[in-house]
């Protein structure tokens, strides 16, 4: 199942984002993986810098799962893998 990468950046919107671009994100907000590479999170939340979220979904996205969340859902609108 393919995954997708989301991160959010302060008030910014959502947006997708490369596997590289996450795992930077990730560690900006100090989240490191156990062995040293790779992804750290399967998602995160931090007040640093404003505010970093980052999600991974996979394969596709069920939008109910996200209702509480239209923020997320407009990006799903907007996003250039679709």
């Amino acid at each position: 199942m393919a995954k997708r990468y989301w991160l959010k950046v302060g008030s910014a919107d959502w947006r997708e984002v490369n596997e590289e671009q996450f795992i930077k994100a990730e560690r900006d907000a100090g989240f490191c993986p156990r062995d040293g590479d790779g992804l750290a999170t399967g998602g995160f939340s931090t007040t640093i810098g404003g505010g970093i979220c980052g999600r991974i979904t996979r394969g596709e996205i069920d939008r109910r799962e996200y209702k509480d969340d239209p923020e997320f859902l407009k990006a799903l609108d907007n996003s250039w893998f679709d």
